[in-house]
């Protein structure tokens, strides 16, 4: 019964442990403060946590020594590191924290924070103001900022615009409440240096540069939040702050210093090895493998460690390791295999490919140079490496993938360019210009079955993937819950007739809030029954690739009203268009209109993902092209003709089953879409009058 000033309970402050029970393997406290007040009003929960968390005796007091001239000289000039980003949290006295806040007290920090970047005093302060694209609580931007905008900052400080919180702890402790509403982001004048608004906390400010200027990226972050603070006060604005704790923050693991700082180090050597855990665990450092041989290294000292402290440590330590790297000394070279293969510290020297079968491992041992070529070679946005591409097909032996290559998003087709080509040809049989003819006139007017009698059901599958992600296998939980987020707005704002319909999570899927536990048992059997049911990807390759981490989370199917019609997200690609009907041509016109209606409102930086020469992309060389398959299912008792003879006439492939002959037709480089159905539709017929005769 107990509440702050403020109004906040106890039952706030650990919704996000009651929604989301977390994991064995990631540390997690599960505990927001909704004000200031929350630390001493509900000191019994939250003392005990914090103590155990920073590993602080009960007396404990918090050490304030923040100045720049106290941070260690050692220098950090090396090609290893290649990058720092410092961040301070900060929190206004007097107004209730983002879980408990309301629209009028997050408005008012906005409104004073955007008067105060308006006409600052401090150098500091001196910059842009922008409110998150779509917040109108701003009355100079009332839509907030534009795409246009959104790449001016982006330019400025990679990360410094936030994506709307959708995990179900974020979601329970209120962080989405009205999204976007008086969020925003500040861009100074200095390089590499801006502010977040109301998101996760009052303030945020980042700064970001080379490692060798880390004293001086804390610098600037460090004297852009005193200059808040000097001029904040005219304007009623103090910092929240205990002196037992420090700096007071919406997430208490936070409070202390508020700050994080990181570095990001290439380790090819040592990385994740004995004595780099050893190091990091000697500095208190927290380290995380971005990509390959890329560690981001965290320093997580905060509640009774001084700013000071937790940049020597960083410093100190992130030399360490560096030093370690340097003078690494190698085991004697064996032999390198396929199955040695490492994807994490892969070898320089192309691995022995004489009994691999995949055609990556073909087209590697055929041209060599391409390994050389593309071994150091990273992806722009999300650093992905050749090694990461090849390693399925160096460590797996899955007869349903002999691809032996795959993509990890779509710049791995740029990227890596000269393999990723070569499989490709050799899989379709061509490269060049991949052909578009979606005009469903253009389909042939033969009938398939005039009388009736055998016609079956026609499936149109098409798949998808969007540009900004990584694919399946690569792609982060978040990213898959903002993928599901986009697409299952936009089916259910109905923008056509086509979309008629709801959107069903998968049952056990806690990521879509109009759904918090997904389909029922009686629609997903029905579903199954109409148009089949998304299922975890099988096989020892997807195994390996993750293509079901955190599964069912955030996946689930859009299905029509006339329950002909499913739109699939996040499976095995972004989104996956099953269309059924008795007409071929009437079920491949309906997928065209859902992938054209869904095109049409996504923003141009997550457009489909496609190539003028592969056509639409996708984590495998193998389905290429159109990226759609046409089946047609025929009521015959056996097929009537030489199945091969079949496919080299129409280029089709034909199944039987108990009573069914089935024709199916593939996605293929250069292959038109209407090429597709229309050598189905023939090949259907011909069936049928051969049956007849």
């Amino acid at each position: 019964r107990r509440m702050t000033p403020d109004g906040v309970k106890i039952g706030a402050c650990i919704a996000p442990a009651l929604a989301d029970k977390g994991h064995a393997l990631v540390r997690s406290m599960g505990l927001v403060a909704g004000d200031g007040e929350s630390y001493t009003t509900f000191s019994e929960v939250f003392m005990p946590i914090l103590q155990q968390w920073h590993h602080l005796p009960r007396a404990a007091r918090h050490c304030i020594s923040a100045e720049p001239s106290q941070i260690t000289n050692s220098t950090l000039d090396s090609p290893l590191i290649k990058s720092v980003t410092v961040q301070i949290a900060r929190n206004f006295a007097g107004f209730p924290f983002l879980p408990h806040m309301q629209a009028d007290h997050r408005r008012e920090i906005e409104r004073t924070l955007a008067s105060l970047f308006m006409r600052p005093e401090s150098h500091w302060l001196k910059g842009k103001y922008y409110p998150l694209a779509g917040s109108a609580s701003y009355l100079p931007k009332p839509n907030g900022m534009s795409e246009k905008e959104e790449e001016v900052v982006r330019a400025a400080v990679s990360d410094l615009i936030p994506l709307k919180p959708s995990s179900v702890a974020a979601q329970a402790a209120g962080f989405d409440r009205d999204w976007p509403d008086a969020r925003g982001v500040f861009v100074g004048i200095e390089p590499g240096l801006g502010i977040q608004i109301n998101c996760p906390d009052h303030i945020t400010v980042i700064a970001t540069g080379p490692a060798s200027d880390v004293k001086d990226v804390y610098t600037r972050a460090r004297e852009t939040t005193r200059a808040i603070q000097a001029e904040g006060a005219e304007r009623g604005l103090k910092y929240a702050r205990l002196d037992h704790m420090g700096f007071l923050t919406t997430h208490p693991e936070m409070c202390g210093t508020a700050l994080t700082a990181k570095l990001a180090l290439e380790l090819p050597n040592i990385g994740g090895k004995v004595e780099f855990k050893e190091i990091c665990q000697h500095f208190s450092l927290d380290a995380r493998n971005l990509s390959g041989s890329m560690w981001e290294i965290t320093s997580n000292a905060k509640l009774g460690c001084s700013a000071v402290d937790q940049m020597n440590m960083l410093i100190e330590g992130c030399r360490d390791l560096v030093d370690k790297e340097t003078h690494h000394q190698p085991a004697a070279s064996a032999p390198i295999t396929a199955r040695s293969f490492s994807a994490r510290i892969p070898s320089k020297r192309l691995p022995d490919l004489s009994k691999n079968t995949t055609v990556m491992g073909q087209v590697l041992a055929k041209h060599p140079a391409l390994y050389e070529d593309c071994f150091e070679l990273k992806t722009p946005t999300y650093g992905f490496t050749l090694a990461q591409c090849i390693q399925v097909g160096m460590e797996v032996e899955d007869p349903s993938r002999t691809d032996g290559l795959v993509a990890k998003d779509s710049e791995c087709f740029q990227t890596f360019a000269g393999l990723f080509h070569e499989v490709s040809r050799a899989m379709h049989g061509r490269t060049g210009t991949q052909v578009w003819s979606r005009d469903a006139s253009m389909v042939t007017n033969t009938i398939v079955d005039p009388s009736g009698q055998h016609q079956g059901k026609a499936t149109v599958t098409v798949r998808r993937n969007l540009l900004g992600f990584p694919f399946a296998g690569a792609i982060g939980r978040d990213q898959r819950r903002e993928i599901e987020r986009l697409l299952a707005a936009m089916v259910m704002q109905r923008a056509s007739d086509c979309f008629e319909g709801t959107y069903y999570p998968l049952r056990g899927s806690k990521s879509y809030p109009p759904k918090p536990t997904g389909i029922t048992a009686a629609v997903e059997a029905e579903m199954t029954s109409c148009v089949g049911m998304m299922q975890p990807v099988e096989g020892k390759a997807a195994e390996l690739l993750e293509f079901n981490a955190d599964w069912p989370d955030a996946r689930g199917a859009f299905w029509s009203t006339d329950k002909a019609l499913a739109v699939w997200v996040n499976g095995e690609d972004h989104l996956c268009v099953v269309s059924t009907h008795s007409d071929v041509c009437k079920a491949f016109q309906r997928a065209q209109e859902v992938c054209a209606a869904i095109s049409a409102q996504l923003p141009e930086r997550h457009e489909f993902a496609r190539s003028k020469t592969l056509g639409f992309l996708g984590p495998w060389c193998s389905l290429l092209g159109t990226r759609m398959t046409v089946e047609l299912e025929l009521k015959l008792p056996s097929c009537p003709a030489d199945p091969s003879e079949l496919a080299e006439e129409f280029d089709t492939r034909v199944t039987t089953g108990p009573g069914i002959v089935a024709v199916r037709s593939e996605s293929r480089v250069g292959l038109a879409d209407v090429d597709q159905v229309n050598a189905v539709i023939e090949c259907g017929a011909e069936l049928v009058r051969l049956a007849g005769s």
